[in-house]
């Protein structure tokens, strides 16, 4: 997954509707801390409480809302 949000042009994000970047957002948000411990995770109910702000196009929003919004990431995140 993180390949081929790499490959991305950076336009098309802009391109998206708001709801579907913050979702890559999230899911690059998601990748990143999975980085930080890919073998073992952050432990059972760690995307709940791992939380950072990020803004696009003036809106606010939580980069981990609950979970990655992507089984595969949220088991891999814990």
């Amino acid at each position: 997954m993180g390949a081929i949000l790499s490959l991305l042009p950076a336009g098309f994000i802009d391109a998206l509707p708001l709801s579907w970047a913050m979702r890559i957002e999230i899911w690059r948000f998601a990748m990143e801390q999975i980085s930080q411990a890919p073998i073992i995770g952050h432990g059972l109910d760690a995307s709940r409480v791992i939380s950072q702000m990020s803004t696009m196009r003036g809106e606010e929003f939580d980069l981990l809302p609950l979970h990655p919004h992507n089984a595969g990431l949220t088991i891999w995140l814990e």
